[in-house]
């Protein structure tokens, strides 16, 4: 007598979720710096070569930037500083919930945007 068995493999329901989750839009507020006006806060416009983005199955932030100038990245959950880096176009894993802001500043700009992971 010959037994054959197979195994079976169990998947988590969850994890083709992860995958298949849409990445969100972090909203960018811009403050231009200047020497002699601040202009302040104003929502990014359109022509701004800067993207951020969260994907809430992954739990990654991912900040695009489509130029050539340099820049660094920080990343607060609670207002406590959790990660730097000093690369415009980078990604950041999340593994604490909370409130998270990312601080984007470049020669000429801060972008600040917030996400509730």
């Amino acid at each position: 007598m010959t037994v054959t068995i197979f195994p079976t493999f169990a998947q988590d329901e969850n994890e083709d979720d992860d995958n298949d989750a849409v990445p969100e839009n972090i909203e960018l507020e811009l403050e231009k710096k200047t020497e002699d006006t601040p202009i302040g806060p104003h929502r990014a416009p359109a022509y701004m070569n800067i993207d951020a983005y969260y994907n809430p199955g992954s739990h990654i932030i991912d900040i695009c930037y489509y130029g050539e100038c340099s820049g660094e990245v920080f990343l607060y959950r609670n207002n406590i500083l959790v990660d730097y880096t000093p690369e415009l176009n980078t990604s950041f894993q999340l593994t604490t919930p909370g409130l998270y802001k990312v601080v984007i500043i470049e020669e000429s700009w801060v972008a600040t945007g917030v996400i509730k992971y």
